[in-house]
């Protein structure tokens, strides 16, 4: 299995529980075929670079999971067919999951010291590991 990365950007006016939804739907795709996701990252509502569709804001999801390589093409068809999901990115994940992990948990952290009401701009933002990453990178050393 190889490790990925993805990030999806959601359409803004979806409500906070459709857009979990969403993004359940996406992990248990991984899941269901032969996948575990390892990381879940909700960097919230943000601004787009540029207006899709007419909305110049939307979700940005990051997920890290690990995959065989046939399931790329299986989610990157689900992303497309997907209406709520208005851009997609799968690569091959190459950094460092444990720096990432920390970065995003620190990231967090910073965030909700700033903003006690767990909002930042009018934004969610949360970090979920899904898998102890011990465990995968174990069995990628042997």
């Amino acid at each position: 299995m190889n490790r990925y990365e993805t990030l999806f950007i959601i359409n803004p006016n979806l409500d906070l529980s459709e857009m979990e939804e969403l993004t359940e739907e996406v992990k248990t795709l991984i899941q269901d075929g032969g996948g575990s996701v390892l990381l879940t990252d909700y960097w919230g509502k943000k601004r787009l670079a540029y207006a899709i569709n007419k909305h110049t804001d939307g979700y940005y999801i990051f997920l890290i999971f690990d995959s065989p390589q046939d399931l790329v093409s299986k989610l990157n068809n689900h992303f497309l067919i997907t209406e709520l999901i208005m851009r997609h990115l799968v690569l091959r994940f190459e950094g460092d999951l444990d720096k990432y992990v920390a970065n995003a948990n620190r990231r967090e952290q910073d965030l909700n010291q700033e903003d006690s009401a767990e909002t930042v701009n009018g934004s969610d933002v949360s970090v979920t590991v899904d898998e102890a990453t011990s465990d995968t990178d174990d069995e990628l050393e042997s």
